[in-house]
C-alpha cells in the first residue's frame, strides 16, 4: 500500500477520535482560561494552550499504553469469564484475544496526538514571543 493510501486510510478510520479530542482541547483550554481568568495575558494564553495541550498528548499516550496489553492483567483478574465449553479462561488465552480484538484499532492513539499537536505548536510559538 502507499504511503498516501496509508494516510487516507487513518484520517477516515480516526477522524472522529481527532475531533473529540480537539473539541476537549478546546473546552479544557477555555476552562482553564476562565479559571485563572487571565484572558488578555499572554502567558496564561500560553499555559493554557500547553496544558490542552499535554493533557490530550497524555491521554494518547495512555491509549498507546492500554493498546499494548499493560492493563491485560488487572481486567483479567477483575472479571473471569467462562469459555463457551464451561471452562475458564486462562491469561494467556485471554492475553491473545484481547491482542486479537484491538488488532484494528493499532493505531487508534496517533488520533490524540494529531489533535494535541495545534495546541502544542501555539504554545511554543507564544513561548517564543514571550522570551
Amino acid at each position: 500500500m502507499y504511503p498516501i493510501n496509508m494516510i487516507k486510510n487513518f484520517f477516515r478510520s480516526y477522524w472522529l477520535r481527532m475531533v473529540i479530542g480537539f473539541i476537549v482541547a478546546v473546552i479544557l483550554y477555555i476552562v482553564y482560561l476562565i479559571i485563572k481568568s487571565g484572558w488578555h495575558e499572554i502567558v496564561t494564553q500560553c499555559d493554557a494552550l500547553f496544558f490542552a495541550g499535554i493533557l490530550c498528548f497524555l491521554f494518547g499516550c495512555l491509549a498507546l499504553v492500554v493498546n499494548l496489553g499493560t492493563f491485560n492483567l488487572l481486567s483479567f483478574l477483575g472479571g473471569r469469564r467462562k469459555l463457551d465449553n464451561g471452562l475458564k479462561e486462562d491469561y494467556y488465552t485471554y492475553s491473545k484475544r484481547k491482542q486479537e480484538e484491538r488488532a484494528h484499532d493499532r493505531y487508534a492513539f496517533i488520533a490524540y496526538f494529531v489533535a494535541a499537536t495545534p495546541f502544542l505548536i501555539a504554545s511554543l510559538i507564544l513561548l517564543i514571543i514571550i522570551s
